[in-house]
């Protein structure tokens, strides 16, 4: 009985202490009005537990430092190129996204040999598929380290695979530049051999939660989303959004492989009332059911995220895609003379407007240039000279990195008005 009633008597001390705390802290660390650091640059009123006393801990405000050994290893000198890997998806569901993206690498490693490659020796590519098998990656990553010898890899695609081959790469030891991987989850492994140049789905989200809920005054959206990571990972944010502005989702489906609607999602949909769909998967996937809604006489507005903006969206959907509205990963206008030269040069070289995985399979390959010729041919130095600044100018504008190296850029949104998307720079 007295033990019992000890333990009891520690309880309510702990309760008691930690209630003290609780009323203390903010006053220690300077109060509920001290500026909070707000996680992925989310807006305010997206913030998590916004109005709550601060927090004691933070996770992911600090960058995550490599302090292995290899920078006191001598640069490699005279190879007859200086290699850089692609691993990239180019045929499949994804192959578009991938074919892109190698399209404004290609471009800028044209350019940097034009001007002098690494200290007059020219670099190559060595490009490697990215198929969506579990290990695949992790095997190509590998292969690209040891059996090719490159000095880092750019590309990236699916947010499982690139999971797998982060993990390898932290063994390797090779940086990589991920330039179309979206997955939010992507940085927040406290791996510091990877660095993002897109905007990842939270930018997304916020930006088409505030759209739906803010500006259009929506109260009962619906998500309908490929069943596997990018789609359930991708909404997550856009769920917690709703939540904190008072408008929770009303239904969470999901289509079938390549974009089938059962009669029993449609029943649901229209059970709900919804007066908005997010929608979520791949472009042709997402035509496919933007045409599916509209037949079946569901005129809700459709929301999705960048790979929207692909034209086998607008080729599978018809006019059903009039205006559906998708999230843009950057403001062209905001790109300004940089991104003007750009898209002249593009055209130029490859014959067509470049979208944004190619501008960020530019960036990447930019950066990646800069850091090898920054710091010689040593990957240790090369990661290091890769998130030496957190700010960088860029063809997609400024790229902003948090300090897991995430870019946090701008994300617009462009709307489909007769039949070709347009973007909005508000």
């Amino acid at each position: 009985m007295r033990s019992s009633l000890r333990r009891g008597e520690a309880g309510w001390a702990v309760l008691v202490l930690a209630t003290v705390l609780s009323v203390m802290v903010p006053a220690v660390r300077g109060g509920e009005d001290a500026p909070l650091p707000r996680y992925a640059d989310a807006p305010e009123e997206l913030r998590p537990w916004r109005g709550a006393p601060r927090p004691l801990h933070e996770h992911f405000r600090e960058p995550t430092e490599f302090r292995g050994a290899g920078r006191e290893e001598d640069p490699a000198t005279n190879p007859a190129t200086v290699r850089l890997g692609v691993l990239l998806p180019l045929e499949g569901p994804d192959g578009a996204i991938g074919r892109a993206t190698l399209a404004g690498i290609t471009l800028a490693v044209e350019e940097a040999n034009r001007d002098g490659g690494f200290r007059g020796i020219p670099f190559e590519l060595v490009v490697r598929p990215d198929v969506a098998a579990w290990g695949a990656a992790s095997n190509r990553l590998v292969e690209l380290a040891f059996d090719e010898a490159v000095w880092g890899v750019l590309g990236a695609v699916d947010g499982s695979s690139t999971h797998v081959m982060l993990r390898v790469a932290l063994k390797v030891e090779i940086p990589i530049v991920s330039t179309a991987d979206t997955d939010p989850t992507l940085t927040e492994t406290r791996i510091p051999w990877l660095v993002r140049v897109v905007p990842d789905d939270r930018q997304a989200c916020y930006r088409l939660a505030l759209e739906a809920f803010r500006t259009r005054g929506l109260t009962r959206v619906a998500v309908l989303r490929t069943n596997e990571r990018y789609g359930r990972m991708g909404v997550a944010e856009f769920a917690d959004a709703a939540r904190r502005l008072g408008r929770p989702v009303v239904a969470d489906l999901r289509f079938e492989r390549e974009g089938r609607v059962g009669e029993g999602v449609l029943a649901r949909l229209r059970e709900s009332r919804a007066d908005g769909i997010l929608l979520w998967g791949g472009a042709e996937e997402m035509g496919r059911v933007a045409r599916a809604l509209r037949d079946a006489g569901i005129r809700a507005p459709i929301l999705g995220p960048d790979r929207m903006l692909a034209p086998a969206f607008l080729r599978e959907a018809g006019d059903a895609a009039e205006g559906a509205t998708a999230a843009m990963p950057f403001d062209p206008a905001a790109a300004g003379e940089a991104g003007a030269a750009f898209r002249a040069r593009f055209r130029e070289r490859h014959a067509r407007d470049p979208d944004p995985p190619a501008a960020y399979g530019y960036d990447g390959a930019t950066l990646l240039i800069g850091a090898v010729r920054e710091a010689g041919l040593n990957r240790a130095r090369i990661l290091d000279a890769l998130r030496s600044d957190r700010t960088r100018a860029g063809v997609t504008g400024e790229l902003r990195f948090d300090p897991t190296f995430n870019n946090l850029g701008r994300v617009v949104l462009a709307t489909v008005r007769e039949g070709s998307f347009h973007a909005a720079t508000r």
